[in-house]
């Protein structure tokens, strides 16, 4: 009966730390786990939207078109370090940024 007692009185003096120390780690993990799949979600979301604004304004084609006026050597050499995909890769970052504006919390 004595250990028993005993055992109580452990629990009550260093196990429930443990437990609630536990419990808090196992709380915080998951509800961290669960902003970075949410945040995860919101980011896929606005990329969809900066998408979908881009191809509403055929942006990709404006600019394929603008380049296509320049001449051949130069177009050659503009080409050669891909530029046309950099601007339409720094304006599909700059659409998305400015959809992640109008997300709270993201």
């Amino acid at each position: 009966m004595f250990e028993f007692l005993q055992s109580i009185s452990d629990f009550f003096q260093t196990g429930i730390y443990t437990f609630f120390q536990d419990a808090a780690t196992y709380l915080i993990t998951t509800l961290l786990i669960w902003w970075i799949k949410a945040k995860i979600m919101g980011l896929e979301f606005a990329w969809g939207v900066a998408q979908g604004i881009l191809q509403g304004f055929q942006v990709s084609q404006k600019i394929s078109a603008a380049f296509s006026m320049l001449p051949a050597e130069v177009l050659g050499t503009v080409n050669f370090f891909r530029f046309p995909e950099a601007v339409n890769l720094i304006l599909a970052g700059g659409a998305t940024r400015w959809v992640i504006k109008f997300i709270p919390g993201l």
